[in-house]
């Protein structure tokens, strides 16, 4: 008896479904697709990090209900890009074979690179704090050996690559599953007329959307301001639209694309000197000042400048006998001169280290088409105006990001690093990023041993050792640290590590400290030092109340008393980066011009005092704003601390952050007329 036969079950025996109508599915399906992908992570993000559960239920709404307009908005202006617009050609010809493996493949394309910056956005915001930002196009100059074993080292982040690559390969699998194709060469029997007209329709349909508004202005990022705390507002945009705006503020402020006449425009002024009256500048305040005159037995002294990686005042203020992060430099906060309520002005360390030495805005310059020129705004200036000798010692590798060839440029007579230091101790750190701190402090020791003393020494010193992964000496022992007093359990791996490394650069710095307070040296040096921003990942930060948290470093101040200037300067005075050389300048320097860019600390009035972050963060005696409208006042009894309580900025602060506005515009058009005036060809 013979056998049925089974037919060999093939695509061409499947449903067949017509072809214009499958590329509709397809569009259909990635929109979910998307849609899904884009808005779980914001929720992710919105349940892991930020604080939600002190947010009002009617902002919470407001952020997800703009957050889906931009998920539709950037999905929408894909399906135009990548499957609607290549239909309209493809219809004329009926040869939808064409479009079959181009719009499946593209589509998933698609799909993986939003996974890519949605997971991306993430992670920056579990080690950053923030979303994406132009920060991540510095990320490679760090080092991609060093930034690598930083990823590794953090579970959190190898966690998230893991969920990535399989969310990207359960979401492939579906999309290339859900839009197969029944027969591939199959014509639409669908009216031409028909389907240019439903085309040109969801083309019409889908600009809306893409545009996100029927208002006057199309949707933006002026639409994600709900609430005034800024990682709440941040979910209203996804990690695409992150990414979007990091490159746009990264690109506009480069130098191939600014000019003079484009700065003076986008403040909406016709000159230079308006544009000064607008920074506050005017003949009681001018731009340029003069040091004060300290007589002709005026000595010049050693000034050091410190800036130490990672260096948060949240960690700092909690030292005590159980957690002993300061180590030896505990002493020395507490006999000299330990500013509280100050910001880092920038959120990396090269743009800090820019910020401070060239009063700069735009960033990475030591990188860019402008990196072969010699800026006018350096801060080194002034002091080789006064014969000073300058060192720039770091302990990390003297290319990164370029540094050993652009600095001395800007008025360093030397740039060492580690290469340098190694050869003198005889040793090779086995950390990634730099060579031991106290190996660094004890080169220190010798460069202002070994200086000529017929010139004074301005010492910039970068310590590298406290950040991930964190390496110390086989040697190290670590003191009492206590994790439990950040809220973290008291095992708790992670933070301990991050308080060792915390613990071992205070700690060598402490040691410094009291080697020159017993040395020659203790009553002709200044030192200064200050972290170049906070501790990246170590606390969640996202809280409103945790603003100050978010942004605040210390600020040292050792003087010799015949230099001491701030005997009468209260230690709570707020201020921000831009205020440390003018200060040094006031210190150090006779009757010398300088930039005014910030304020020094002996000249600050507590109702006009203020410090900000380019982040948006700004730092007054009476609290914090992060919205430029509001701000969170500090809690009663405490200097640190903010409260719950909300107050309206005064007419006062308004006008600072106003003016703080129009002073980073006035760097920028400096800067640029520096380099217009020598046109250095680029790099």
């Amino acid at each position: 008896m013979k056998q049925p036969v089974v037919a060999k079950l093939t695509d061409h025996t499947l449903p067949t479904i017509d072809p214009f109508k499958q590329q509709l599915k397809n569009g259909g399906i990635y929109l979910a697709v998307s849609l899904v992908i884009l808005g779980s992570c914001r929720a992710l993000i919105l349940f892991l990090i930020a604080d939600w559960q002190n947010t009002r239920n009617a902002d919470l709404a407001s952020v997800l209900f703009t957050g889906l307009r931009f998920d539709i908005k950037v999905s929408a202006v894909c399906l135009i890009l990548f499957l609607l617009l290549p239909m309209l050609p493809i219809s004329l010809f009926n040869r939808w074979h064409w479009l079959r493996n181009y719009s499946r493949l593209t589509l998933c394309t698609v799909l993986l690179i939003t996974i890519f910056f949605s997971f991306l956005d993430i992670g920056f915001y579990f080690f950053f704090g923030t979303e994406i930002s132009n920060l991540i196009f510095g990320i490679v100059d760090d080092g991609t050996y060093a930034v690598l074993i930083s990823i590794f080292s953090d579970w959190r982040l190898v966690l998230l690559m893991f969920s990535a690559v399989v969310a990207a390969l359960l979401t492939a699998s579906y999309f290339l599953k859900a839009t197969k194709v029944s027969n591939p060469r199959a014509p639409s029997t669908v009216n031409k007329g028909l389907i240019w007209l439903i085309t040109v329709l969801l083309i019409i349909l889908c600009g809306l959307f893409g545009r996100g508004s029927l208002d006057t202005f199309p949707l933006s990022r002026r639409t994600t301001v709900i609430n005034d705390n800024p990682t709440i507002n941040s979910l209203a945009l996804n990690g695409p639209y992150h990414f979007y705006y990091a490159y746009k503020d990264y690109n506009d402020d480069s130098f191939s694309n600014l000019s003079r006449a484009k700065i003076l425009a986008s403040a909406k002024l016709n000159s230079l000197a308006e544009l000064k009256i607008a920074a506050g500048f005017n003949r009681q305040q001018p731009l340029l000042k003069t040091s004060g005159d300290k007589g002709p037995l005026f000595t010049k002294p050693n000034v050091i400048f410190v800036l130490m990686e990672g260096w948060s005042s949240h960690i700092a203020l909690a030292d005590n006998p159980q957690n002993q992060v300061l180590g030896e430099m505990a002493k020395h906060l507490a006999d000299d001169y330990f500013f509280r309520r100050f910001f880092s002005e920038k959120y990396g360390t090269n743009p800090t280290i820019e910020s401070l030495l060239l009063n700069t805005p735009i960033g990475p310059i030591t990188q860019s088409a402008a990196s072969k020129h010699s800026f006018s705004t350096a801060n080194l200036l002034p002091f080789k105006r006064q014969n000073y000798q300058t060192l720039f010692l770091s302990g990390g590798n003297s290319a990164w990001r370029k540094h050993g060839q652009f600095w001395p440029r800007q008025g360093f007579d030397q740039y060492l690093g580690r290469a340098t230091i190694e050869a003198y101790i005889k040793q090779k750190s086995d950390n990634p990023w730099g060579v031991y701190d106290s190996n660094l402090f004890e080169y220190l020791q010798k460069q202002l041993t070994d200086h000529n003393p017929e010139k004074p020494l301005f010492s910039f010193v970068l310590t590298t050792n406290n950040h991930p992964p964190i390496k110390l000496p086989s040697d190290y022992l670590a003191p009492p640290l206590a994790p439990e007093q950040y809220g973290f359990a008291k095992d708790n791996a992670k933070t301990h590590q991050s308080l060792t490394g915390y613990h071992f650069q205070s700690n060598a710095l402490g040691e410094f400290m009291t080697w020159l307070k017993q040395s020659k040296f203790a009553d002709n040096t200044i030192v200064v030092a200050t972290g170049d921003h906070v501790l990246k990942g170590f606390a969640n930060y996202s809280a409103a109340n945790q603003a100050y948290n978010r942004y605040a470093v210390p600020v040292y101040f050792y003087l010799p008393p015949q230099y001491d200037q701030l005997t009468a300067t209260d230690r709570l005075m707020p201020g921000s980066h831009k205020d440390l050389f003018p200060t040094l300048f006031e210190l150090a320097l006779n009757r010398e011009q300088y930039l005014s860019y910030g304020t020094p600390l002996m000249h600050k009035e507590a109702d006009s005092a203020y410090g900000s972050i380019d982040q948006g963060g700004y730092i007054f005696n009476t609290g914090v704003s992060t919205d430029g409208k509001q701000q969170l006042l500090w809690k009663p009894g405490s200097s640190t601390q903010l409260s719950e309580h909300k107050k309206p900025l005064s007419a006062q602060q308004l006008a600072i952050i106003q003016k703080s506005h129009y002073l980073k515009i006035l760097q920028k058009y400096l800067l640029i007329d520096d380099v217009k005036k020598q046109q250095l060809p680029s790099n």
